[in-house]
């Protein structure tokens, strides 16, 4: 608790901010004489101009007589003289340092073991820009920022209710980082919003620095290489799965905001499957599919056949390869697993590099490497086109990259032992695996028997009939389940 001295207040808090040069303790006197105080806030952190018009010029002019204040004048300052949005009584110090140093500005007057805390909250930001990882073609152009607020508001403009809620939790012992679950009210079921309220509030960690923190706190299975927790940079996506009845959360700091659940079919859904002619996003959605398949299992079958199975292959066709194969050293596999290697060492390197020549790195790279490979007969030219169309495909498929990898050189690795007997056990571990995995208590694998949702997830229909095809997957407080 504060004291009524104004000076012992002020080397309180010169104490408690010791060694930060950032920290401001401003003077100031009315012209009657009334008010000595003092107001603390953190350069760089607060709006500049409602300290110098809102709060400590209207206080230096003021000149009231003491009849006016009723002997109380922090509730005059606060009703009278001062303007800002929020203004409120503090003495807890706790509260008081968490506020200045999220950008606040506290009010200390001689007298007064109260102190004023006004909101001054106007630290720089990164503008609202197109998204980064989503590449948007048709649709909104914005994504998310690091600053919640914008955040919220690009997701409130969108769904224009009062059903719409917003509950502010904080994160992290150390960092107190502010996070929003965000639902629809009468949409999202409450088992479902009381579950990720009840894993966040439980999370015992020092600092929530970015959205995936709370990704693995939330998450069914975290070690899981299927993402099991949605995320997105774009507000129009978040939007929509808001309305589906999902929840999301959104992590101060963070330009992406993660819902839940999130189920297998959405890899191979965009939003902008809903802005395009349903025809072409059926086709589209196919090919996604199709890329899928393609990026895991191309590489493995080209094995199993070469390796085990030759007479599977016609006979030009084998030989071809085989005269292509004169003079490589290596096995066949050997040859493919390192060419796999170096295709996602290039595109990890065009990612990481700067933008004016990430993308050139990895073109020239792979175009000077697989040439000269094939020309110094290390490697054979199938098995260039092999790893280029199984690298290529995955591409199409942005959100299942990380999972793609593990999955084809699984399926290679087991492939190159058993030859096409082991791609078929490969296959029907992961469909297992899949089939075992859940998304807040819901099977990963529901389209597969929901008649609601596999008419979207493989070929979309048109929009008049999509009303209610997700929706009602989450409604199980409503005794409606899922279908069979």
């Amino acid at each position: 608790m504060l004291g009524k001295d104004l000076q012992e207040n002020k080397a309180y808090f010169k104490m408690l901010f010791k060694a930060d040069s950032t920290i401001v303790f401003r003077d100031f006197e009315s012209e009657c004489g009334q008010v000595k105080g003092c107001l603390v806030f953190i350069d760089g952190m607060v709006d500049q101009d409602i300290i110098s018009r809102n709060i400590i010029l209207p206080i230096q002019t003021l000149n009231v007589e003491s009849t006016q204040v009723d002997n109380d004048m922090l509730s005059y300052l606060k009703k009278r003289v001062i303007t800002a949005n929020a203004i409120n009584f503090v003495s807890d110090i706790k509260i008081i340092t968490k506020d200045i140093i999220y950008g606040d500005s506290l009010l200390m007057i001689e007298g007064y073991s109260d102190c004023l805390l006004i909101q001054t909250k106007g630290w720089d930001k990164r503008s609202i820009t197109e998204p980064e990882t989503e590449r948007v073609i048709r649709g909104s152009k914005e994504s998310f920022t690091e600053a919640i607020v914008t955040n919220l508001t690009m997701i409130r403009r969108r769904i224009i209710t009062s059903d719409l809620k917003f509950e502010a939790m904080e994160v992290g012992k150390t960092t107190k980082t502010k996070v929003f679950v965000i639902y629809l009210e009468g949409v999202a079921p409450q088992v479902l919003i009381d579950k990720i309220i009840q894993k966040i509030t439980k999370m015992e960690i020092d600092a929530i620095l970015d959205s995936q923190y709370i990704t693995e706190y939330l998450s069914d299975h975290p070690l899981s290489i299927f993402r099991t927790i949605g995320v997105s940079e774009r507000p129009d996506v978040i939007a929509a799965k808001i309305l589906e009845g999902r929840v999301a959360i959104s992590c101060d700091g963070t330009p992406e905001v993660i819902y839940g659940p999130y189920l297998f079919y959405e890899q191979f859904v965009i939003n902008e499957d809903y802005y395009n002619n349903y025809i072409f996003s059926f086709i589209n959605r196919i090919i996604r599919i199709l890329a899928f398949v393609i990026s895991s299992s191309v590489p493995a079958v080209y094995i199993a056949l070469i390796s085990f199975h030759q007479q599977m292959l016609p006979r030009e066709i084998f030989i071809s390869i085989a005269a292509s194969r004169e003079g490589v050293p290596f096995p066949s596999f050997l040859e493919l697993f390192l060419l796999l290697i170096t295709f996602e060492v290039l595109r990890e390197a065009g990612t990481r590099l700067p933008k004016n020549i990430g993308g050139a790195i990895s073109i020239v790279g792979a175009l000077i490497l697989g040439e000269a490979a094939v020309s110094a007969q290390i490697v054979s030219a199938p098995v260039v086109i092999v790893a280029a169309l199984a690298g290529i495909t995955s591409m199409i498929i942005t959100q299942s990259v990380q999972s793609l990898i593990v999955i084809r050189f699984g399926l290679l690795t087991i492939s190159g032992l058993l030859g096409m007997y082991g791609y078929i056990f490969g296959v029907m571990f992961l469909t297992t695996y899949l089939l075992g995995l859940n998304s807040f208590d819901i099977p990963y694998m529901t389209f597969i028997y929901n008649s609601r949702l596999v008419k979207d997830a493989i070929a979309q229909r048109s929009r008049r009939y999509q009303q209610n095809n997700v929706r009602a997957l989450f409604d199980k407080d409503r005794g409606e389940g899922v279908d069979q």
